[in-house]
């Protein structure tokens, strides 16, 4: 980094750099996605596994990285050669990741050390941190989550995120306890089958399982999954 006449900060970055960053996170994307596939497959052998693969599915969304930073600590990581950010007091490393961001790198730079949280959340929907769960490093020492992780078939707590007839405060003699519980079916179904298994694809580019296909015809025509 230098300085200019205007006492601008200016990036010595090159494209080369940038490239080379954005190709470092696109392999550990990829990696991730590997490992994520071979896991799956290896507990899908097991007698339960759709039981074990949803259970290791959340318990990589939810986990809790062991490494306990302090606000100091992140706040020395505020360059592009070293770029840390707090989201949720959680701390995530997005050096690799500046050049890969979809909205451009400026924003990042704007909160390096910082805590994000805020414009982050103005921005993007909680579900785009598991996407990127591969970035946290850490968490704040003696800080914890604020956010409640949603489980499958929840609404959203979003306000207006959902709408008024499905909350449970809308009453009405059209809308019963079985449209609610046919609500929560289909949606529990959509976020532990569907959603998982399109996340998947859209990193790897193939296409979905015959064996989603078949779940998704046997729930439609209401018969029972062998």
């Amino acid at each position: 980094m230098q300085t200019g006449p205007s006492n601008k900060t200016i990036s010595t970055r090159t494209k080369p750099d940038r490239e080379q960053a954005s190709s470092r996170f696109k392999a550990r994307k990829a990696a991730k996605a590997a490992q994520v596939a071979k896991e799956i497959a290896e507990i899908e052998a097991t007698k339960e596994a759709e039981a074990a693969k949803l259970a290791i599915m959340a318990e990589k969304d939810s986990q809790d990285t062991t490494k306990r930073l302090t606000r100091e600590e992140v706040a020395k990581n505020n360059t592009e050669d070293s770029l840390w950010t707090i989201v949720d007091h959680k701390v995530y490393d997005l050096t690799d990741f500046i050049d890969a961001h979809p909205g451009g790198n400026v924003v990042l730079k704007q909160f390096a050390g910082q805590d994000a949280t805020t414009a982050f959340y103005n921005l993007h929907r909680h579900e785009v941190l598991h996407k990127y769960s591969d970035l946290r490093i850490g968490t704040l020492e003696g800080e914890k989550s604020e956010v409640i992780e949603p489980h499958a078939g929840d609404l959203s707590q979003v306000p207006y995120a959902e709408p008024l007839w499905l909350t449970p405060a809308f009453k009405s003699p059209y809308y019963n306890e079985s449209h609610h519980k046919l609500r929560k079916a289909m949606r529990e179904f959509v976020d532990t089958h569907v959603s998982p298994e399109a996340h998947e694809k859209e990193l790897d580019g193939t296409y979905i399982s015959q064996e989603l296909v078949a779940k998704i015809r046997c729930s439609s025509c209401g018969r029972a999954r062998p």
